[in-house]
């Protein structure tokens, strides 16, 4: 109505998103239609889905964050939280976590936003080929995706520690040195039984490739 009143092209961006979840950027540009008497007639605009190009921005942000983070030797789980955050603005609903792979267990890096309860019961947990999401992940060096973690074979013996959180979905990526080997996994945890779609993971996909993880967890094993 402003736009109107002013007789000037205005444009806004607007963050939606989408029913399974995913994050989309939609910028607006519109003009005012006048006739020749001067009156205003109408709007005349396009949208266009900017959300590649919003991304690639907040990622070269994030990524400038955590290097200067890694330069001024911040703590670890400052850094893994940072990337964490960063993954949880673009798949909504959800919470994220790293777990760091030592001497063939699993410790906590950064779970911001996981109840504290349900982390700790993670700590120290062996890998294996049906150990949950994250387990079987670091085991296999695949993505293991875990729709329902209620029914998935893979939790049969830890669905009771996520169950009472409120976390029915899990989906994890390995993170792979350069050397090829595993140094952990990068997790999403979801209210509601869910799968990723194609651009979930890439987002998921990007931070394995950024996460600098050549120093200790936050809980050294003994």
């Amino acid at each position: 109505a402003q736009a109107m009143l002013d007789r000037k092209p205005f444009s806004h961006e607007t963050r939606i998103v989408r029913p399974e979840g995913e994050v989309r950027t939609i910028f607006d540009q519109s003009e005012v239609l006048v006739d020749d008497q001067g009156r205003v007639t109408g709007l005349a605009g396009a949208c266009l889905d900017i959300t590649a190009r919003k991304l690639e921005e907040m990622l070269e942000q994030d990524r400038s964050l955590i290097l200067e983070q890694v330069a001024q030797n911040r703590p670890l789980p400052e850094i893994l939280s940072r990337i964490s955050s960063m993954l949880e603005m673009q798949i909504s609903r959800s919470r994220c976590s790293v777990l760091l792979l030592k001497n063939r267990r699993l410790w906590t890096g950064a779970a911001p936003h996981l109840p504290q309860a349900y982390s700790d019961q993670l700590e120290g947990l062996p890998i294996g080929p049906a150990v949950g999401s994250c387990g079987t992940a670091c085991f296999k060096g695949q993505t293991v995706i875990t729709e329902d973690i209620a029914t998935d074979p893979l939790w049969d013996g830890y669905r009771k520690l996520a169950l009472p959180h409120g976390l029915r979905a899990c989906w994890s990526m390995p993170i792979p040195s350069h050397r090829g080997d595993v140094l952990g996994s990068f997790a999403v945890y979801r209210a509601q039984p869910s799968r990723p779609s194609p651009a979930h993971r890439d987002f998921m996909a990007r931070p394995t490739r950024r996460a600098p993880l050549g120093v200790r967890p936050r809980r050294p094993p003994p």
